[in-house]
């Protein structure tokens, strides 16, 4: 997968950071459909957090803030993916915990 080459993830970084959110759907919407594997892999985590940095369209958004809060539990739990995670609360009213799937689970297992 090219999002978990070093090099490549670079281009598509830079590519998020340089274009606006409707030039670039597609690039968003792969990220989106291999979500957990490249959040839980050292270089495809590179991209998912500058996905979450630089997402604006609110379609996309909320598929991003939805995909996070389904799988909150499982990336908190990964050396990886807890960063995921932590960028996402980073950037200003990402994620409502409240709307995360087992919350009382989630917060005891932190």
């Amino acid at each position: 997968m090219i999002l978990q080459d070093s090099q490549a993830a670079h281009v598509i970084e830079k590519i998020l950071n340089d274009f606006v959110d409707e030039e670039i759907v597609f690039i968003y919407e792969d990220i989106l459909e291999n979500f957990m594997l490249l959040a839980n892999h050292m270089k495809g985590l590179c991209v998912v957090k500058k996905a979450i940095q630089q997402v604006k369209f609110p379609d996309l958004f909320n598929k991003f803030e939805k995909i996070i809060t389904d799988n909150a539990l499982a990336l908190v739990h990964n050396p990886y993916g807890n960063y995921a995670i932590q960028t996402a609360f980073e950037v200003n009213h990402f994620i409502n915990l409240k709307q995360m799937e087992n919350y009382n689970i989630f917060l005891i297992n932190l």
